[in-house]
């Protein structure tokens, strides 16, 4: 079983109103995409596990190939589509060109918190001079920031 982040973003942004299936199809997509970002996107199978009528999936997938340029972001089809949140590469395959983007997003705001707890440490310990203990640092870090430590 996969799973995949899906940002608040997405229901504020250019997708809002678009109806439930289209979000219930991205999020499927989302959650089940391949680390190439790649998904299998069979309508008759999404119909039985969203509970839409096929025609409906469909639908939703081909809103989900258009392009958008009210879009955040401007990805482009081969067909100078802009804002396309799917690219079709076969029968049922999908690229999400996005997925990289959002998915890499925690990994910077993990990379911010480490160097900010780096920091801290790095100054602390500049100003304490040789007399530094790193065990009462991180005993006091994590009364001082606790949410620096909590895992994502």
């Amino acid at each position: 079983m996969a799973f995949g982040k899906i940002w608040s973003g997405m229901f504020t942004g250019s997708m809002m109103g678009a109806g439930a299936v289209p979000f219930a199809v991205m999020t499927y997509a989302c959650a089940s995409a391949d680390r190439q970002d790649r998904v299998e996107l069979n309508p008759k199978l999404l119909s039985v596990m969203i509970g839409n009528p096929q025609e409906e999936i469909e639908e939703a997938i081909e809103f989900l190939l258009g392009g958008d340029d009210d879009s955040r972001t401007k990805n482009e089809d081969e067909n100078g589509n802009v804002g396309v949140r799917l690219i079709r590469e076969g029968e049922y395959q999908y690229f999400i060109p996005n997925r990289k983007k959002y998915t890499l997003m925690k990994n910077e705001a993990a990379h911010a918190r480490v160097n900010r707890v780096g920091s801290r440490k790095y100054f602390a310990k500049k100003m304490a001079g040789d007399a530094w203990d790193e065990v009462e640092w991180a005993k006091n870090d994590r009364e001082k920031f606790p949410n620096d430590w909590l895992d994502d």
